[in-house]
């Protein structure tokens, strides 16, 4: 559960696509005071919804686990889109995901530099955002047998 809690704020935190893929409106749509012109997305606004994500912009996995470490049931969220035009591909996106995941903490621990460290809001300012470069350790959590499947 706490790997598919720290995917879930992953995807939210710093979606992919940061806007979703753009739709026409039918009207204009009034959300929290503001006005969302058309033809616009509202997975940006949907993600960082004060009501649904206190303290929005901290990245805290744990907001998707229930009070015994379980994932929530009443937490879902829409990170493949929603409705009839949710992603066909979602369960082969989502498994694949989990699965990159559980192998690369399984075979290193990932660590930040001391002398190094993380600026969590350095990304590109485009429509598919990336992290601007950082320095973090992979240490393997077994040298020899690590090196042995490598091969």
């Amino acid at each position: 559960p706490k790997l598919h809690a720290f995917i879930s704020e992953a995807l939210r935190w710093r979606p992919v696509v940061i806007f979703g893929v753009f739709h026409r409106a039918t009207e204009d749509i009034i959300w929290f005071s503001a006005l969302t012109l058309e033809p616009t997305s509202t997975h940006r606004v949907i993600s960082r919804d004060p009501v649904a994500f206190p303290d929005r912009k901290k990245f805290g996995p744990q907001r998707w686990l229930d009070p015994n470490s379980q994932l929530r049931t009443d937490a879902l969220f829409y990170r493949y889109g929603f409705s009839r035009r949710v992603y066909p591909g979602l369960h082969v996106a989502s498994r694949s995901l989990y699965i990159n995941f559980v192998l690369l903490l399984w075979s290193f621990r990932i660590a930040e530099r001391p002398n190094a460290p993380i600026d969590v809001d350095a990304f590109t300012n485009t429509g598919i955002p990336h992290a601007l470069p950082f320095e973090v350790d992979f240490v393997p959590r077994m040298e020899e047998g690590l090196k042995q499947m490598m091969k």
